[in-house]
């Protein structure tokens, strides 16, 4: 096997070996659609590579800035590497394999060629083949993309015979029936293909130059089509408002939905039981033994929260949400990878659909379970013109954005971690609602003046959290400061950076941290 011409991909190529298996293949996946997506005339940088192979961001990213010639050739080598320690069937991977020696037929290129194909961006998987020998084999899918890139460069090396104007006539018929068929964009290619004895790579070209196959809607098409349909409005009325057949409409629906779906910015916390074979039942029955009673329905903020009686979380009912949570934002994000352009199905797009429904009502669980932190919270708060249903509307944003960043595996609990957040933003609106009820200098002489007022961030500083901490020792602000980020600190983030920047032992730090919280909740209860 040729060496990796950049030692950053070599060590990324090992380190994706001892991922689970599940995973290994899905990054697989993922460093095919990088592959195709390199233009080798541009640089690219090491975090935006490992965030596309991997869906992770590193806290510490390298600076690296990686050629996309050296990255295109090392991609090659990272997926056919990575894919034979996988050990995978060719019966098992779910799509159309060629040989080395099938595409060469096919195609009608010598093994030559389809070398050079490979070094330009044509990837291949090392898979185990019936006769039970390992060796490279291109995934149909893999084949057409580049060659659909590459039309020209393919159609001159494979001498395709040109078509004349009646065989194009036969295909724009036949591709017109296949379209009123609801068949996919890929299927019409391979279609048309077997019928004509024509390469698909060869129909694509032609449907892309001189066949219509349907017509083209704009981004701002699409999505009013898709708002009606989602207000139910049915394919049969949408077809006579835009005038088009109703596939038309339904492949426009599905375009739009799937351009969402990747739209979507979607982070969750990993677990390693996401990656065994049975982790939807473990996660169910761990949710099946804790009773979430009282703390599920439709989230919303309105006088009648002043009165909760939702239940507070134990611990145990804590930890098994979040991890359900996180599940069902894993599984959408591995279920997105897996779309293909134009071969996507409704059905593959509820099911993905689903999942990220399904995270959003346990979110939902989890804020109305801790809405009596933030009522609590922001009663400390609201003063003068800083009314309370403004700060518990504020509020609610910022208990689901901690909902959706914290970390369940670091042994806090999630009040303590809300609340600080909770803390900065009512601080944060109370310097914004001052400064737009704040009365004209003219009316009274004892108002700041407009510049005094603009840094609220600097308000909340020296106002509320610095006379919550000054109730704290030393030691104990010592350690909040570094390690939660407040009064204009970096927070170090783990207990471990925390204690080497303050010289003590870790288990020093978490003693500190859990009196000085114990003191700043007895605060927090105490009466106004």
């Amino acid at each position: 096997m040729p060496e990796y011409r950049l030692d950053s991909i070599a060590d990324l190529a090992r380190q994706m070996q001892f991922t689970p298996l599940t995973i290994r293949a899905a990054q697989v996946s993922s460093a095919e659609g990088v592959l195709h997506d390199i233009d080798p005339a541009k640089a690219y940088p090491m975090d935006w590579l490992i965030f596309r192979l991997t869906g992770y961001r590193p806290k510490h990213p390298p600076k690296d800035l990686l050629t996309g010639l050296a990255l295109q050739h090392d991609l090659g080598l990272l997926i056919e590497e990575v894919s034979e320690s996988l050990d995978q069937r060719v019966e098992d991977v779910g799509q159309p394999i060629l040989s080395l020696e099938d595409a060469t037929q096919k195609f009608n290129v010598t093994s030559k060629t389809l070398q050079r194909w490979r070094r330009k961006g044509l990837s291949g998987r090392r898979l185990i083949f019936p006769d039970g020998k390992k060796r490279i084999g291109f995934l149909l899918s893999n084949l057409e993309r580049f060659l659909a890139r590459n039309g020209r460069q393919v159609m001159a090396a494979a001498n395709f015979s040109p078509v004349d104007s009646a065989e194009k006539q036969e295909m724009q018929v036949a591709a017109n029936r296949l379209t009123q068929s609801r068949c996919t964009f890929s299927e019409i290619t391979r279609r048309l293909g077997r019928k004509f004895n024509r390469s698909p790579v060869m129909i694509e070209q032609l449907i892309q130059r001189d066949i219509a196959i349907a017509p083209e809607f704009t981004a701002e098409q699409r999505s009013k089509i898709y708002r009606r349909w989602r207000h139910g409005s049915s394919l049969s009325e949408l077809a006579r408002i835009f005038e088009v057949g109703k596939s038309t409409l339904f492949w426009a629906i599905v375009d739009e939905r799937q351009a969402r779906i990747q739209l979507r910015k979607t982070k969750f916390i990993d677990d390693p039981l996401y990656h065994q074979d049975d982790a939807e039942q473990a996660i169910a029955t761990i949710a099946a033994c804790n009773d979430f009673a009282g703390c599920g329905g439709a989230l919303s903020v309105d006088a009648s929260i002043l009165q909760i009686d939702h239940p507070v979380l134990t611990p145990a009912q804590e930890r098994a949400l979040f991890l359900k949570f996180n599940f069902h934002k894993y599984r959408f994000v591995a279920s997105r990878r897996q779309l293909e352009e134009r071969s996507v199905s409704h059905r593959k797009l509820c099911q993905i659909e689903q999942h990220l429904s399904r995270a959003t009502e346990v979110r939902n669980q989890i804020v109305r379970a801790n809405l009596r932190l933030l009522v609590s919270t922001a009663r400390r708060h609201a003063r003068g013109c800083v009314g309370l249903m403004d700060l518990i509307s504020d509020g609610s944003i910022t208990l689901m954005r901690a909902v959706e960043s914290f970390d369940f595996h670091k042994g806090n609990h999630f009040a303590t971690y809300a609340t600080f957040g909770l803390m900065k933003e009512f601080a944060r609106s109370a310097g914004r609602l001052i400064s737009k009820h704040k009365q004209p200098a003219g009316l009274n002489s004892d108002v700041a003046d407009a510049a005094a007022s603009q840094p609220s961030q600097l308000l909340a500083d020296q106002d509320y959290l610095a006379r919550l901490l000054r109730e704290l020792s030393e030691s104990e602000r010592a350690v909040l400061r570094l390690h939660y980020g407040l009064e204009g600190m970096r927070a170090t983030g783990t207990y471990r950076q925390t204690a080497r920047e303050l010289g003590i032992s870790t288990q020093q730090v978490r003693r500190l941290e859990e009196t000085a919280l114990s003191k700043l909740r007895a605060i927090a209860n105490s009466p106004t």
